[in-house]
């Protein structure tokens, strides 16, 4: 009776409970937006119509798995537990590796080096970006590569070194 009344439904939202684990197989196909707020280890291959997810603080596993995602229209990236679990999947954004994405918001853009330059690619269907980060050159490499973007949040963690004459001069680059 539960596999008909699931069967019924077009999309779910399914929101993973904290350390819990659950048998999804039987709804998972069904799943359209995904959130998951913690590291449990789920597996991200059984949800082949997602088009929206959440992952607020992801593990290693967890974005390479959504990195096969390319339907992917809405992508929200928390603060991974180390600096490098993300690394990959920030690339495979800025690389247009989700054609169809429409909104994304990174929240842990805290490397060396910033991973949008001059080199990503073009990425015509993204609408809104928010992003913390803190290189200032970001701010030129975003509105070069996204031209229509309507929505646009950046900020900045404190150890970002900023000052007037630094944006002024990446804007008239």
């Amino acid at each position: 009776r539960l596999t008909t009344i699931i069967n019924s439904f077009q999309g779910f939202y399914f929101e993973q409970p904290e350390l819990e684990t659950i048998d999804d197989s039987a709804f998972a196909h069904r799943v359209t937006t995904l959130v998951i707020r913690h590291s449990n280890s789920i597996s991200l291959t059984h949800y082949s119509n997602l088009r929206a997810l959440k992952l607020e603080w992801p593990t290693v596993q967890q974005c390479k798995q959504t990195i096969n995602k390319s339907q992917l229209e809405h992508l929200h990236i928390g603060h991974a537990f180390q600096e490098g679990d993300t690394n990959q999947l920030l690339k495979h954004v800025f690389e247009n590796g989700f054609p169809q994405l429409r909104s994304c918001h990174l929240e842990n853009f805290s490397q060396n080096q910033s991973l949008i330059n001059e080199s990503s690619s073009i990425m015509p269907n993204l609408f809104s970006l928010k992003i913390l980060t803190i290189h200032p050159q970001d701010i030129i490499h975003v509105l070069s590569i996204c031209p229509n973007l309507n929505q646009l949040s950046i900020k900045f963690f404190r150890s970002a070194i900023i000052s007037h004459n630094t944006i002024k001069q990446q804007l008239s680059t």
